[in-house]
């Protein structure tokens, strides 16, 4: 997928696979909105009562960086329990989690990276040490390929 740069042309589209589907950022947007909404159900059912007590019922979801942690604030609101792993300013490509980011992962309930083959160090430590019936969720994962 890749931002539709003509200058004639929205600069709010979005092209999937090199096909000819467009759809807008806020769409995408929408499709996180409904990702988050569905994870908040599903894991809020299968809580234990000690579960929801330590948690305040609120999903517990760790992000990335700062404008996807924002993002997920502004959608799950105070549903949510929510922990930026990356601190601003700091290169996401590069960045290396500390030990304390597995646990705060062994935590999560939802975990959204920007994907894009950008954040391996984090999908890694996310796919390690995540708990069975968490979600990694890469916003971008449909957009670029590894041989594009």
């Amino acid at each position: 997928m890749f931002l539709v740069s003509d200058p004639g042309t929205p600069s709010s589209l979005i092209m999937f696979d090199n096909s000819a589907k467009l759809i807008s950022i806020h769409s995408a947007f929408g499709m996180l909105a409904l990702m988050l909404t569905v994870a908040l159900i599903a894991c809020s059912d299968g809580s234990s009562e000690v579960d929801q007590a330590e948690s305040d019922g609120r999903l517990r979801v760790v992000t990335t960086v700062s404008p996807i942690t924002s993002l997920v604030e502004n959608i799950g609101g105070t549903r949510i329990r929510l922990e930026g792993i990356i601190p601003e300013g700091l290169n996401s490509h590069t960045y290396e989690p500390a030990p304390s980011v597995a646990r705060l992962i062994t935590e999560a309930d939802l975990i959204v990276l920007n994907g894009l083959f950008l954040e391996e160090p984090a999908l890694n430590m996310a796919e390690a040490n995540k708990k069975d019936a968490a979600v990694i969720l890469q916003l971008g994962d449909k957009t670029v390929t590894p041989e594009q």
